[in-house]
């Protein structure tokens, strides 16, 4: 157990490591680490790191690593701060293991902005809660390959900011990451709650879930997760959606507040089977994409586009829409009221009408519903009904 532990491996005054990046097991990879632990066997149970702080590093402040999981590791972090390193925490191969009330902070490569506050790969059973993770190199917490993890009450904000990088090189504030690239057992992030989190300004966006093999790279994945409760926002200087399924399969996205995104509140792409309803949305759109899913009721307003925006997709069951002013919908297939969704008929071909949508069927010239017939004609087709 450590606690009330400091180190400082005064980073700025000191040379770095001979070798940064080095072959797996090279001896190598872990000079300039903090705390280096590698359990094994029974000995990785029960570690603690409490009321601790961990600055300066030329890698990660904290490593926790198992050889093969195997057995438990079993370790908890709290009231710790690890910041100014080029990592924050990295845990693999891991079971059984906490992160609370701690704080990763401004943990960037010399190199390269791309460090995380959090990886957390191959790993399950996972609880963080409490933490503050806050501008950082890349993404704020990063699971990849790993199942039955939480991430709760927590602040990630201002992770992956360069203002001289190229926006697609830098991070989210919590992600879902891709996995299947490094032969484990579970290639795929599974069952997970991301729940009354506040993600701000991160430089890509608040919440992405991309969960895809490396094999399969444009096929939904079974994840079974629910993004509940979370406030993701921006005041314009960063971030591109407030939340992101991207590739995933069996989502729940309720009760989000997203708001000043410069593109989208809620994206839903290459997905299936999402559920987004009970959110407010001000951004620029909400975007579905592909798969079946059921979208409703949300409140989405100040938005200048669509509230809603359904491209391309298999099926949606939209239920309702708040407000219902703005609905654009472009899928190639649609069917109302249970009825076998079906193409845009061919278009019409009317020529010599004037707007006329009221007359007396027991008193009018044969041009009288005409005129009205060419009318709804054009309504139809104002409404995409037909073409």
């Amino acid at each position: 157990m450590f606690d009330g532990l400091v180190i400082d491996l005064n980073r700025e005054s000191t040379v770095p490591p001979p070798d940064l990046t080095p072959e797996e097991n090279d001896v190598g990879a872990h000079v300039g680490v903090g705390i280096y632990y590698l359990g094994a066997g029974v000995g990785g149970r029960g570690n603690r790191v409490v009321n601790s702080e961990i600055r300066g590093g030329w890698q990660f402040g904290l490593v926790l690593q198992r050889p093969d999981i195997v057995d438990v590791l079993d370790i908890e972090i709290e009231n710790t701060r690890i910041h100014q390193c080029s990592g924050g925490v990295a845990i693999f191969q891991a079971t059984a293991t906490q992160v609370t009330s701690s704080t990763l902070e401004h943990n960037t490569r010399v190199e390269e902005p791309k460090s995380n506050g959090i990886s957390i790969v191959h790993s399950g059973d996972i609880s963080l809660s409490g933490c503050s993770v806050i501008e950082n190199g890349r993404h704020g917490i990063l699971f990849q390959s790993c199942w039955d993890f939480r991430v709760i009450d927590r602040v990630s904000n201002g992770n992956g900011f360069d203002p001289g990088a190229g926006r697609d090189q830098y991070g989210w504030g919590i992600v879902v990451g891709r996995g299947g690239d490094h032969g484990y057992a579970h290639d795929n992030s599974t069952n997970f709650v991301i729940s009354n989190n506040q993600c701000h300004d991160n430089w890509r966006s608040g919440i992405t879930l991309d969960p895809t093999k490396h094999d399969e790279n444009w096929l939904p994945q079974n994840t079974m997760g629910a993004v509940v409760g979370n406030v993701c926002s921006s005041s314009g200087e960063a971030g591109v959606h407030g939340i992101q399924l991207n590739r995933t399969d069996n989502v729940t996205v309720v009760g989000n507040m997203c708001y000043g995104m410069p593109n989208s509140g809620i994206v839903v792409t290459r997905a299936t089977n999402a559920l987004v309803a009970g959110n407010i949305i001000n951004s620029v759109a909400a975007a579905v994409e592909y798969g079946h899913h059921v979208v409703g009721p949300n409140h989405s307003y100040g938005n200048g586009r669509e509230d809603l925006s359904v491209v391309e997709t298999n099926q949606v069951d939209v239920a309702v829409l708040e407000p219902r002013e703005r609905l654009a919908l472009s899928a190639p297939h649609v069917g109302f009221f249970g009825a076998p969704p079906a193409p845009q008929p061919a278009a019409y071909d009317v020529q010599v009408t004037s707007t006329d949508r009221s007359y007396d069927a027991a008193a009018t010239e044969v041009s009288e519903p005409a005129n009205v017939l060419g009318t709804l004609i054009a309504d139809l087709r104002s409404l995409g009904l037909i073409g």
